[in-house]
């Protein structure tokens, strides 16, 4: 029970963790309206968004709504499905790990002649 209790602390601690690792893109927010086309189409300056989360970005800045340039859970847009995406791959990552260093332990531990 500990150790179930140990790999979901671990999984919850990675990806909360992992989104402080923030990138641009590929979502754009439109930065400005620049005008009309001959056509009457719109001209927009889009811009690409910050988000953070790995291995799926879950997290994305909201501009017009929270401090720009700065993920926050509070204020800026959690997508649920890449949250849970990045949720299941560090629990097989830390799930692999516990099992790869109990095999470790009990492997290496005293051995018994006969």
């Amino acid at each position: 029970m500990k150790l179930i209790a140990l790999i979901v602390s671990v999984t919850l601690l990675l990806t909360l963790g992992s989104a402080s690792l923030q990138r641009r893109g590929p979502d754009y927010q439109l930065a400005c309206s620049v005008g009309q086309s001959a056509d009457g189409s719109d001209i927009t300056c889009p811009r690409p968004v910050l988000n953070g989360g790995w291995p799926a970005p879950f997290l994305f800045d909201r501009s017009g709504v929270s401090v720009e340039g700065k993920l926050s859970f509070i204020e800026d847009e959690t997508r649920w499905e890449p949250l849970l995406a990045t949720a299941a791959f560090w629990l097989l990552v830390s799930a692999l790990a516990a099992f790869v260093i109990r095999r470790l332990a009990r492997d290496s531990g005293p051995k018994l002649p006969g």
